[in-house]
């Protein structure tokens, strides 16, 4: 059933039935302004049942999280609201019954569905649940502004095994200031030469083979402290 404050409207019936058993979907009916509406997979997205729902976020704002853009939000509703715009899905940050932040994209399906009591525009919007996305890239981003911090500050060899080849051949596909130094190479001698691996200490290089041979059979994070041997000086 779809709780409500205003009149239902007939045209909405067979999006609301084709979304409502969809987990992670849920459909809001807004006046851009206050909630008027909520169907589909309420408690499985928001931590609310929909009474619930509409009783704590009476708002859009109530449910948006304050880390929100809210110019976006409002060029998102422009592009629903003007039928010259071209329509356009958007990851909105809202805050759980719990007190987390989940993502919710604005699908298409979001649409004007009529003229609310107040007089401004009815919407349907088609929310689906994309944290677990949103979360792994904002991961993944921070790990790689972490990467490239480190980079900056250590010697750092980026090594790439070349699979299928049963002489364990690799190449260096990226090397820093830092670590070109200690070799006493340039960049492009490290990466079209193996001279740097003749560098080696005798002492090291079983141990070198050994790991790199595992870390690569096993797809494991190879980590070895070796020392080189460059000129008539040992590192």
């Amino acid at each position: 059933m779809l709780f409500r404050s205003e009149v239902r409207h007939r045209q909405t019936q067979a999006t609301v039935s084709s979304y409502r058993n969809v987990q992670g979907i849920i459909l809001v009916i807004t006046d851009t302004q206050r909630h008027l509406g909520i169907d589909g997979d309420v408690f499985g997205v928001t931590g609310y049942t929909a009474p619930e729902f509409l009783e704590a976020n009476p708002t859009m704002r109530d449910f948006q999280s304050p880390d929100v853009d809210r110019a976006e939000v409002a060029s998102f509703l422009a592009t629903v609201l003007d039928p010259n715009l071209s329509f356009v899905e958007v990851n909105i940050p809202h805050v759980h019954k719990h007190g987390h932040t989940i993502w919710l994209r604005a699908c298409r399906g979001t649409r004007v569905i009529g003229t609310a009591a107040n007089g401004n525009p009815e919407v349907l919007v088609v929310f689906r649940d994309v944290t677990a996305t949103v979360v792994a890239q904002r991961e993944a981003a921070s790990q790689r502004v972490a990467l490239l911090r480190r980079i900056t500050l250590v010697p750092v060899m980026i090594f790439e095994m070349v699979a299928g080849d049963a002489t364990g051949a690799g190449r260096i596909v990226y090397t820093n200031q830092q670590s070109t130094s200690i070799f006493g190479l340039t960049p492009e001698e490290m990466a079209s030469s193996c001279k740097w691996m003749q560098m080696i200490h005798p002492g090291d290089v079983e141990r070198y083979e050994s790991s790199m041979a595992e870390s690569q059979a096993g797809l494991k994070e190879w980590e070895l402290e070796f020392r080189v041997v460059v000129g008539s000086k040992t590192k």
